[in-house]
């Protein structure tokens, strides 16, 4: 019997994080929201080979330690809850979905390859909707206000465009000398083509959250070329506004049928902030609503229980866990952010570093050459030792794609447009959302 390679196993892992990822894209489709299981049988076989990782893997993460004390919370709060069993099965299922994603990003770097189904999928998915006009309600379902071709609702399919769409920018970005000339146009004509549907989606929050992820990315790389960019927008959108096309457009996404601006969210979040200062210091269970606080519009009696849907993420943590559940998970998503950005701004100073130094290092020694004699091999050494520097950072990058300053750049960009899309559509609380699960893995890539 042939002993199990090291490159299979990591070939295999690949492939179940990458079915993983397609079964959660497939379930939001409208009637095949039970795929996602399929998805969670993934992650309880990945969790049971692997268990004995897990100690590890927590001691080797600060990140995690800190984000496990709120999931802790969590569970403890059934204690208080006003349903303590539903409370002790989902912040126990939302325990498992935590351990079991960071256990998949230890052991396998999440990369671009991973999606790509999925935003083939999801392509097709919206190519077949819009040509054959299937299914009949792509339009009219939902709110009605936008393109949601066979998913859920526009918010559905903005949400998941959005979790796409910059990895997919990200993979061009970096690669786009390498790729053959037939993959780089067919990978710009589908980020062209995602990028207009989800415009077509109408859906605000996912629009919104997409154009912070590009703000913040390129400002990393290029500040005055981001404020070059942004200032040609603003002045290119000012223009088109004087056409009713983009004007009307622009219109009806801003107001959607409503007489006043953001009239259905702030409804949502007026309930939620009532809500959220009814929960006081523990909340009223994790996945709890405040049962005083009834809506008819936007909440609904299940399982026994009320549940309305809150918006916001942060207020509905509050609402559930209290003023100290906020405090624990903001202290968590900060130190992790805060994390990033050292690291950005560490690479930054050294990479600036060795270029001022090459730069002194070069002058000096054509002062030199120009007034003295000294052997040229002496010099060269000299003018060498900043490069070496350069290229062991360089060497030191490609053995760990995942530590470097581009990828930390794009994983702080890209959390912050999801941090602020969560403030819109509340699945960073809801483990059962598919939403969720990608949250999970793009929080420990």
């Amino acid at each position: 019997m042939k002993p199990i390679s090291l490159d299979r196993i990591k070939s295999s892992n690949d492939l179940l994080l990458s079915l993983l990822i397609l079964s959660l894209s497939i379930s939001l489709i409208s009637g095949l929201g039970f795929i996602k299981y399929f998805g969670y049988a993934i992650l309880f076989f990945w969790l049971l080979i692997s268990f004995r990782s897990v100690p590890e893997i927590i001691k080797s993460s600060k990140f995690l330690q800190l984000f496990l004390i709120y999931s802790l919370w969590c569970v403890i709060s059934f204690l208080w809850s006003i349903s303590p069993l539903i409370t002790f099965a989902r912040s126990m299922f939302q325990l498992f979905l935590i351990l079991s994603a960071a256990l998949i990003i230890k052991k396998v770097h999440l990369g671009y390859k991973h999606f790509s189904y999925s935003i083939y999928l999801i392509t097709i998915s919206i190519g077949v909707s819009l040509v054959f006009g299937v299914p009949a309600d792509s339009w009219s379902g939902g709110n009605a206000k936008g393109f949601m071709g066979a998913f859920h609702h526009q918010n559905s399919l903005g949400a998941i465009i959005l979790f796409l769409l910059p990895i997919l920018n990200f993979s061009l970005f970096e690669n786009y000398k390498k790729f053959h000339a037939a993959k780089l146009a067919s990978l710009i004509a589908i980020s062209l083509f995602l990028l207009i549907t989800l415009f077509l989606t109408a859906s605000r929050a996912a629009i919104l959250s997409y154009l912070i992820f590009l703000l913040v990315f390129y400002s990393f790389i290029n500040i005055k070329k981001t404020i070059l960019a942004l200032v040609s927008v603003v002045i290119i959108v000012s223009i088109s506004l004087q056409f009713a096309p983009t004007s009307d457009y622009l219109h009806n996404l801003i107001y959607k049928g409503r007489d006043q601006f953001g009239a259905s969210r702030f409804l949502v979040y007026k309930t939620s902030l009532q809500a959220a200062s009814n929960g006081g210091a523990i909340g009223f269970g994790f996945n709890m609503s405040d049962p005083d606080n009834i809506h008819t519009e936007i909440g609904i009696t299940k399982n026994g229980f009320y549940q309305r849907e809150k918006g916001s993420t942060a207020l509905a943590l509050i609402e559930e866990t209290g003023v100290i559940g906020f405090i624990l998970y903001f202290i968590a998503i900060a130190y992790l952010l805060i994390e990033m950005l050292i690291q950005i701004f560490k690479y930054k100073y050294i990479y600036r570093d060795i270029k001022h130094r090459y730069k002194n290092i070069h002058e000096y020694r054509t002062n030199i050459k120009s007034n003295f004699s000294i052997p040229h091999v002496f010099l060269s050494q000299i003018a060498n030792l900043p490069k070496s520097l350069y290229k062991l950072t360089e060497s030191e990058n490609r053995q760990s794609p995942h530590k470097r300053p581009i990828t930390k750049i794009f994983s702080f960009a890209f959390l912050t447009a999801l941090i602020i899309h969560q403030q819109f559509e509340a699945y960073g609380v809801a483990v059962g959302s598919q939403f969720y699960l990608f949250f999970l893995l793009l929080l420990f890539k």
